[in-house]
């Protein structure tokens, strides 16, 4: 059963619509084109509905797409040449055409580029990115969902951030890093409750259980599959109450619980089939076969490898089919019907090599190998041998270059990352060294500003008492000036009055005359 199924049910396709919803939807779309005349409206409307059919109809999906993309071309209108382009690129997805899906993806993603379609262009980016989910290129996809996370953090698009974050989280847990991966989806998981996005949240909870179920804590898987179910009734969205109940069966499949997990995934079964959820029905058929054959019940484990097959064969998806066969085979096999088993074990073969699905080849010339033993012909058992050892050789040097590298990547980043943090060092040394020199020179600075300032004030002080002691020195010599003046008046008035009075002598003289 391919890997990641679940993973892109839950990222480039979220809907919070049920099929009954869409439908609607759909109608009313329908209803709209017939009443529009503009080529351009009409390019627009094609491709929305186009859109919506991607799961249920996929093949009148491609069509309005194509469509849309002939009228766009004609108006030379590029907004809806971007979105038909989108349109195609999902269809050649859901047929594991990734080669295709990434041409009309990226030529989509160049049309929103050229008219700044912002949500386009990140919307872009994640189906990108799945498209190297799929074909296990982890390092890509997450390259091309940090993309989207960038302009989504720019244009502050939190639903885009959140979305990011959760889509980031499930290639993480792909890729192994299983911390990273339920570090991401809790940060969507904060951002969709803040944002109150009930699906948002449902999305997180069913991807925080498979991480506990591939980390093989499988009741915390249990714990969250229901969370995620309550939200999913909530909705009315059946087709993810489904897919919540087949997280659930895996989980008690592994827990040993196989009665219980058969009850369970055939309630998805039965949900399926009501709302006519063919590509989902085909991985639960899937998923009941496998536990069957773990209980050994060869025949029903066929049969609804059989019912899986149809579906795979009708919506043209050879990948699985490749992997169906190779179970079928070994279903076979068991029952002792090894002209079935060589049949479809040489047809996996075949289309894995056809494919270039390098795991699905090594478990089937593992298998084919088997059931030639176990019919004694060791020729044909050794031959396949010796191509198993060959591939499975191949598979672990590729990831052992693989992991190689990754850690030559992580190197020269964790490299990068010193760098930056040496050169921030320096610039923070550089910092407070130039900080200190500031305060030096502010303090120089400042020295001689108060010293010229005091000098000043001496100075002017210098200058107003110099010229206080002139003036008072003026006023001294005025002063003595006019002493010497008094003085000499004061001479000068008894030098007359002296010259007025009679002389001592004749004033004796006269006293001595008055006395004989």
């Amino acid at each position: 059963m391919r890997k990641y199924l679940i993973l892109f049910i839950l990222t480039i396709f979220t809907s919070n619509l049920s099929v009954k919803s869409q439908n609607a939807k759909v109608d009313s779309l329908e209803t709209l084109l017939k009443k529009t005349t503009q080529d351009t409206s009409k390019a627009s409307i094609l491709a929305q509905i186009g859109f919506e059919l991607k799961l249920s109809d996929p093949e009148q999906s491609l069509k309005l797409g194509k469509e849309a993309l002939e009228l766009s071309l004609k108006t030379k209108y590029k907004t809806t040449e971007a979105a038909a382009y989108n349109v195609i690129g999902i269809y050649h997805y859901l047929k594991y055409a990734m080669d295709s899906a990434q041409f009309y993806f990226k030529k989509s993603l160049a049309g929103y580029v050229e008219t700044n379609n912002l949500k386009g262009l990140i919307s872009c980016y994640g189906n990108i990115s799945s498209t190297f989910t799929e074909l296990a290129q982890f390092d890509s996809a997450i390259y091309y969902q940090q993309k989207g996370l960038e302009y989504s953090i720019k244009i502050n698009n939190e639903k885009g951030i959140a979305n990011a974050y959760h889509n980031l989280g499930n290639t993480y847990n792909l890729k192994g890093d299983y911390n990273l991966g339920i570090e991401n989806l809790f940060k969507a998981l904060k951002l969709f409750e803040k944002q109150k996005d009930e699906y948002g949240k449902g999305m997180c909870y069913y991807n925080i259980g498979r991480t506990y179920y591939m980390q093989g804590k499988h009741e915390q898987g249990v714990e969250y599959s229901k969370k995620c179910r309550v939200i999913r009734e909530k909705l009315g969205d059946k087709s993810g109450v489904a897919i919540t109940y087949i997280l659930e069966g895996g989980c008690l499949h592994s827990m040993g619980k196989n009665a219980e997990a058969a009850t369970i995934v055939n309630k998805a079964i039965e949900i399926q089939n009501e709302i006519g959820d063919r590509y989902s029905l085909q991985y639960s058929y899937s998923t009941l076969a496998n536990i069957f054959y773990n209980y050994k019940q060869f025949d029903l484990s066929i049969e609804y490898y059989q019912k899986s097959r149809e579906i795979a064969i009708e919506t043209n998806n050879k990948q699985a089919i490749a992997t169906i066969d190779y179970s079928i085979g070994a279903g076979y096999s068991e029952k002792g019907d090894y002209k079935k088993a060589l049949e479809y074990q040489t047809n996996s073969i075949n289309l894995s090599k056809e494919l270039g699905l390098k795991e699905e080849l090594k478990n089937s010339l593992q298998g084919i190998s088997q059931t030639y033993a176990k019919m004694k012909n060791y020729d044909k058992a050794y031959q396949y041998v010796l191509e198993y050892i060959a591939i499975k050789d191949s598979l672990l040097n590729e990831g052992n270059s693989k992991q190689l590298n990754e850690l030559a990547t992580q190197y020269e980043t964790d490299k990068k990352q010193k760098e930056i943090e040496l050169l921030t060092k320096d610039q923070e040394v550089k910092n407070e060294r130039i900080a200190r020199q500031n305060i030096i020179t502010y303090t120089v600075i400042l020295g001689l500003l108060l010293m010229i300032v005091l000098a000043f004030i001496s100075f002017k002080r210098y200058r107003e008492k110099k010229k206080a002691n002139i003036e008072i020195t003026q006023q001294k010599e005025i002063i003595e000036e006019k002493q010497r003046e008094i003085i000499d008046s004061i001479k000068y008035a008894k030098r007359i009055q002296q010259s007025l009075l009679p002389t001592d002598v004749y004033i004796n003289k006269s006293i001595t005359k008055l006395k004989k």
